[in-house]
């Protein structure tokens, strides 16, 4: 998937479109290959300068945000939880 991700990518990828890339089937770097062990579970994005983290689970996800630098000033995360859906018939 490295060459997918450098094919489809420049160094003026923005984090939306770098998000999505990696969310989204179409672009052949989320895997379905979940009976070899393989599929991708959830997407993170994380923007160092900020400490601000992305989450989605499944396919085709609309990211959660964190902000770790609140949490590290003692601030509670604004979630409890993430949703989201595998597309397999595994457990």
């Amino acid at each position: 998937r490295l060459n997918r991700v450098i094919n489809k990518t420049t160094p003026s990828t923005n984090k939306d479109i770098a998000f999505k890339l990696f969310n989204d089937p179409q672009y052949e770097i989320y895997s379905k290959l979940f009976k070899s062990w393989s599929g991708t579970i959830h997407t993170s994005l994380y923007e160092p300068n900020s400490l601000i983290a992305w989450m989605a689970l499944g396919q085709n996800s609309h990211p959660t945000s964190i902000n770790f630098s609140n949490w590290l000033k003692g601030e509670k995360l604004n979630i409890n939880y993430f949703e989201g859906e595998i597309d397999t018939p595994l457990t």
